[in-house]
């Protein structure tokens, strides 16, 4: 008889239900955790940096502030996005006989895609403006002001915003932990759901206002990720939202 060919869940080492439900938590934590040690590390960085400078120690209310710098934000996902990728590559191969890239949705997909899913952020973005204008919210938070004014390395906080940090989330939340979520007791749509509301959560700077619209977004990323099989439409979605937010930010700020 011939060999038996196993599915992907087959070839989870770890499979339950509620295993891939805690597990997916686990991720969350750690990688949670990653940013954090990063955005610490790129204070420490900007700390020492200024000490050398000024050959005076910080206040407490400086050090405070360096976690808000433009720059610290910048080299914070320099450091995140490598911690994040070994990881999960750790994590894939330990746990999984499946390649890094198949389990986290590193697949091209077809540029007639890619335009597909971007057509659908343009509407979701028009909308949002709108919405904004109707109740007469400001085209850019305060967090992101402050950080394009604290920087002294536009093009750092620019590749962190655009392209580093969207890697690095995209990567995390749907890439693994919705992946992993899809297999437990959440099911498909609630692991979107929830993949969405803690990634909206974990963006202290917003407030609900904008935290609601970030759950939005986190659908629509989640189910171009269920759809096509591929994050690359969610990172390119994201890559272009960031995009827009900041060059819409540097364009009224400097009228």
């Amino acid at each position: 008889m011939g060999k038996k060919v196993k599915t992907e869940e087959q070839n989870e080492r770890w499979n339950g239900k509620w295993s891939a439900f805690w597990s997916g938590w686990l991720m969350f934590f750690i990688g949670f955790f990653w940013i954090v040690v990063a955005q610490i590390i790129a204070v420490v960085i900007l700390a020492v940096m200024s000490i050398s400078q000024s050959q005076s120690e910080l206040s407490e209310a400086e050090i405070i502030a360096l976690f808000l710098d433009g720059d610290s934000i910048g080299i914070a996902f320099l450091f995140a996005l490598p911690l994040t990728i070994i990881t999960l590559f750790a994590v894939v191969k330990f746990r999984r006989k499946m390649s890094f890239a198949n389990y986290v949705g590193l697949q091209l997909v077809k540029v007639g895609e890619l335009i597909r899913w971007l057509t659908y952020l343009a509407i979701f973005a028009i909308v949002a403006v709108s919405c904004e204008k109707i109740v007469g919210r400001p085209p850019a938070p305060e967090w992101m002001k402050a950080a394009y004014d604290s920087t002294d390395y536009v093009w750092l906080l620019f590749v962190s915003v655009v392209i580093l940090g969207p890697i690095t989330e995209e990567l995390l939340y749907r890439g693994y932990i919705q992946r992993v979520w899809s297999q437990s007791k959440l099911g498909i749509m609630g692991s979107i759901m929830m993949v969405s509301f803690i990634w909206a959560g974990t963006h202290f700077q917003y407030d609900l206002y904008d935290m609601a619209w970030i759950v939005l977004f986190g659908v629509i990323l989640g189910i171009s990720r269920l759809k096509t099989g591929s994050i690359i439409p969610a990172i390119a979605m994201h890559m272009s939202w960031n995009a827009i937010s900041l060059i819409s930010m540097v364009m009224t700020h400097s009228v």
